[in-house]
């Protein structure tokens, strides 16, 4: 009967644990759309700093590649055929 106890107290730990966090991602979204809010506020385009918050979030290298095929991409799309 203990080893069915401990394991329901583990459970119980990390559910709570679980929807602890849920409830801090909850705040912390909520405090990141109202950063998002004051920035159009201030007239900042708020999906041109989303791209550069995506941009910034990945591998340097990776991203200058995708730089560069993205404007040999619509450089051919604005060539005359």
């Amino acid at each position: 009967m203990a080893d069915l106890s401990t394991e329901a107290k583990k459970l119980r730990q990390f559910i709570e644990r679980i929807e602890r966090l849920e409830g801090e991602k909850k705040e912390i979204s909520e405090e990141v759309s109202g950063i998002y809010k004051d920035l159009q506020q201030d007239g900042f385009d708020s999906q041109a700093i989303k791209d550069i918050i995506r941009a910034r979030k990945q591998d340097e290298r990776k991203r200058r590649e995708r730089e560069e095929l993205v404007d040999h991409y619509q450089a051919l799309l604005e060539r005359d055929i």
